[in-house]
């Protein structure tokens, strides 16, 4: 199809259908001809190239027209040979704003570029026209016109039902059963996919076998090592530079097709299969071993371990925001299904957010040391959380059989910013102890706990009571089983502070019955 048909039949045509007035802006001039062909008894054109007034009261006339009962015509297209207005005070300017506002506008995103359009118009040419507009940003429509010619690949596409140049490579890299079949039974579509795949994105085959696994195994290559190598921030190793890859104008197809047969569940095992052997096949662990930074996609296996080892080093050098960007973009990599994968990122996670934490708390501890009582609530209010942070970073470090030795540095810094605050915040509440005494403001006692809350449930005859002693039961975890019991019935949760000194002995017997008046310690010398 030429894409000035196309223009004309599948952009123009059907937007004026729907919205009935059609502002075309062009400062280029190249749409001026197919607008004025639009021209019938029924479709009102106003050009306003010569920018008279009479092109602007043609153009609200038509508009007036369209609004009536029983309008004189089914649409209108103001053809305007200057940029687009692209904020509101460009739109005052523009006396054509309105009938934009009152129906549609082209251009009206990238989209609707002309090079997106060319690609759009021309399936499975786009690595060609890329080259053209990269050599000429304004080209003829007989330039676009002379790239592929004509309905191509016609054995291809219908043994493939495919259209796009996305789907015809995925149904040649993945093909579904009923593709498979059709391409077993059908006669030369080998010959037009070296024709396709060439133009398409510039792979020139080199398997002469013209049956479906050859071309696949060779397309698979080509595509994964393609998009490694447009990823790579610096060169390729000598040992890969002769590996054939596909050119930059490719690249847009390639990463699209890459990223959607890694995103689909139905395709993602294959994908891992395929960049697997390949991967081998060009010994890219190898080859790569020397490279810290591979760019930001994890096409093959190898690359997702560098990207932990990054995430690793920017936490190690307190770089704490690459290494988020490097979490969250692979969240839901395809490798975090393999091996222990998984585990070295919720541990590295886990390690992220108990270190944000402590930085936090570090800074924030000074402001709550005046005394006990204020130190408390700030525990009971903010440092629980980071309690809380340490008890699932110890959790993701345990959920190894063995700690993987590139972890080993990450845990040790951790726990040593976590032990670092506790120190800092247990020495500002031991002055405040020596300096005040304790209990301290408005916090109740273990020993007063049974006649606070339990001795007054059990008094009532009609009334339940569960009394339930849990040893160490951090304040951190009573607030984790809040949450779960809320969501089944009214929860409260209340601090209280342990007996001194906190050893389970004394934590014990100071929540029995009359704790509070009866239990006393006493100092027994051993012998």
């Amino acid at each position: 199809m030429k894409v000035s048909d196309f223009i004309q039949n599948d952009v123009l045509t059907p937007r004026l259908s729907k919205y009935l007035s059609l502002v075309v802006y062009d400062p280029e001039r190249r749409y001026r001809g197919l607008c004025l062909s639009l021209e019938t008894d029924k479709i009102a054109v106003v050009d306003a190239t010569e920018g008279s007034l009479e092109s602007r009261f043609q153009a609200l006339q038509a508009l007036k027209s369209l609004g009536e009962p029983n309008p004189t015509i089914e649409g209108l297209v103001v053809y305007v040979p200057v940029k687009k207005p692209l904020d509101d005070d460009g739109k005052l300017i523009d006396p054509f704003s309105v009938h934009g506002s009152a129906g549609a506008v082209f251009p009206k995103d990238d989209g609707d570029s002309f090079q997106g359009i060319c690609l759009k118009a021309k399936p499975g040419n786009e690595t060609e026209i890329r080259r053209l507009f990269s050599e000429n940003p304004n080209p003829s429509f007989a330039a676009v016109d002379a790239i592929g010619g004509g309905n191509k690949w016609p054995q291809l596409r219908a043994a493939l039902a495919a259209e796009s140049t996305k789907d015809i490579l995925i149904g040649l890299l993945c093909p579904k059963v009923p593709q498979a079949a059709a391409l077993k039974q059908t006669e030369g579509w080998a010959s037009e996919a070296r024709d396709f795949l060439s133009s398409a994105i510039g792979l020139k085959l080199k398997t002469k076998g013209e049956t479906l696994q050859p071309v696949s195994n060779e397309l698979w290559r080509y595509l994964l090592f393609s998009e490694f190598a447009f990823d790579l921030p610096g060169a390729l190793p000598a040992s890969l530079s002769t590996v054939p890859r596909a050119q930059v104008e490719a690249e847009p197809t390639i990463g699209t097709v890459c990223d959607q047969l890694r995103q689909n569940l139905q395709t993602r095992p294959i994908y891992i299969e395929k960049a697997t052997a390949v991967e081998t096949e060009l010994h890219l662990v190898d080859a790569c071993r020397e490279i810290v930074d591979l760019g930001m996609k994890d096409t093959f296996p190898s690359e997702e371990r560098t990207f932990l080892q990054r995430a690793i080093d920017a936490l190690l050098s307190r770089d704490v925001a690459t290494a988020e960007q490097l979490l969250e973009r692979h969240k839901e990599s395809v490798w975090l299904g393999q091996g222990e994968s998984q585990q070295q990122w919720a541990l590295v996670r886990a390690a992220m957010n108990l270190k944000s934490s402590c930085r936090q708390m570090m800074s924030e501890l000074p402001k709550h040391t005046r005394d006990t009582a204020a130190l408390l609530n700030f525990y009971v209010m903010e440092l629980k959380d980071t309690d809380r942070l340490q008890r699932e970073f110890e959790q993701a470090v345990h959920n190894f059989i063995k700690l993987p030795e590139l972890m080993e540095g990450l845990v040790n810094h951790v726990r040593s910013l976590y032990r670092t605050l506790a120190e800092k915040t247990q020495d500002a509440f031991i002055k405040q102890v020596e300096k005040s005494g304790y209990p301290a403001g408005d916090f109740i006692a273990n020993g007063d706990a049974y006649e606070k809350f339990v001795a007054p449930v059990l008094a009532d005859q009609g009334r339940k009571c569960g009394y339930i002693w849990v040893d160490a039961l951090r304040y951190e975890l009573g607030a984790e089983l809040e949450k779960l019991l809320s969501e089944e019935s009214t929860v409260e949760l209340k601090p209280a502070l342990a007996q001194l000194p906190t050893i389970t002995i004394v934590g014990m017997a100071s929540l029995l019955p009359a704790a509070d008046a009866k239990l006393t310690l006493r100092w027994k010398a051993r012998r």
